[in-house]
């Protein structure tokens, strides 16, 4: 009777601290293993950084955009558009214009209000 219940509760609470050890173990494994895991990417995500600022650096355009467009920064690709826009249009708009004369100053502000409004419309 008693002592069989006092045996059972001493088997239950071996099984019961055995089980809890183990979970504990592989919850602390587990952790270990995405912390490195977290590691070996941010390694590779500072290595593509490195990579792509010494290309920005020898002024390697194929190499930076081509890095840029491997890590998908959406951000950074972006910019390089909206960048890529406004030079076209200040390049056509230079050849369309021609070189600025002494005796054209009013036309300057009319240029400037314009590349205003295109700087307006190339924001985001």
């Amino acid at each position: 009777g008693h002592n069989d219940f006092l045996a059972f509760v001493r088997l239950y609470g071996t099984k019961f601290r055995r089980l809890h050890e183990h979970k504990r173990r592989l919850a602390s494994a587990l952790a270990h293993e995405a912390m490195q895991q977290r590691d070996t990417i941010l390694s590779g995500a500072r290595s593509t950084d490195g990579r792509r600022l010494r290309a920005l650096k020898q002024q390697d355009e194929e190499e930076y955009l081509r890095l840029v467009q491997e890590t998908k920064n959406e951000r950074l690709l972006h910019i390089i558009r909206k960048t890529e826009e406004f030079m076209t249009f200040l390049g056509n708009k230079i050849r369309a214009d021609g070189p600025p004369t002494a005796q054209e100053p009013s036309s300057t502000t009319t240029s400037n209000s314009n590349t205003n409004n295109v700087l307006s419309e190339l924001s985001y």
